[in-house]
């Protein structure tokens, strides 16, 4: 995602990752689906300054594991997952009096998603922190809504909608708002979802490491869901 930062300019958030299914169990009954399915997930999510010699300037690496059910319009997860991060050495050459943080979350979560149709969902999850270091703080809260029609095959795609509020103990429950809406194509067989939209942010770091300073960043990216 390419995203001009108000009063600084020019940076690339990236993220790289996935969620893999383990073990399944589904019904497959369209009309009252019920499922069950054991995930892994991991990633890494890094911030690159283009304007600097393209330096790396944090990245947050995510391990975790999930159980998700279905039973009918809604759906649940539970699970664990670990946070660190870590702060750019190019970064730190550039900014001597920046004190790096050894920022920890070992967490456990929970979540709730409800259609309200086949293409809107609301959704909200809760995490605390068991385990937490230099700055981290247990509780987090997530919540939102999104608009992704199942039906975009073909070359003519369909129009897509999200918000998102994640309000974190360690920031003093200050509440971020992340919003993207563009258009998207979804694989007819593969299911597999490309994006190309605009996104909007305002509130604490994006990136973990800097906790404590607030940013707001517009701009435009591309996503693909496999």
């Amino acid at each position: 995602v390419w995203l001009n930062e108000t009063g600084r300019g020019l940076v690339w958030e990236t993220q790289l990752g996935g969620r893999f299914g383990l073990l399944k169990r589904s019904n497959f009954d369209e009309a009252n689906p019920r499922a069950w399915q054991l995930d892994v997930e991991g990633g890494a999510q890094a911030r690159v300054d283009p304007e600097q010699n393209s330096d790396l300037e944090a990245v947050d690496y995510r391990f975790g594991m999930l159980s998700t059910w279905r039973r009918g319009p809604n759906a649940y997860k539970a699970g664990y997952y670990h946070l660190s991060s870590h702060i750019g050495d190019e970064y730190l050459l550039a900014n001597p009096g920046f004190t790096r943080l050894n920022y920890v979350r070992d967490s456990v979560i929970a979540g709730v998603t409800h259609d309200l149709t086949d293409d809107m969902q609301i959704y909200g999850e809760v995490a605390y922190a068991f385990g937490h270091e230099d700055g981290a703080m247990p509780l987090e809260l997530q919540y939102g809504y999104q608009y992704t029609p199942l039906h975009a095959d073909g070359l003519k795609g369909a129009p897509y909608f999200g918000i998102n509020g994640h309000t974190r103990e360690d920031f003093n429950w200050i509440t971020s708002i992340n919003t993207v809406a563009g258009w998207q194509w979804r694989g007819e067989q593969s299911k597999h979802l490309f994006r190309l939209g605009l996104q909007y942010y305002t509130g604490p770091a994006l990136q973990w490491q800097f906790a404590g300073r607030n940013e707001t960043l517009c701009g435009a990216g591309m996503w693909f869901d496999y």
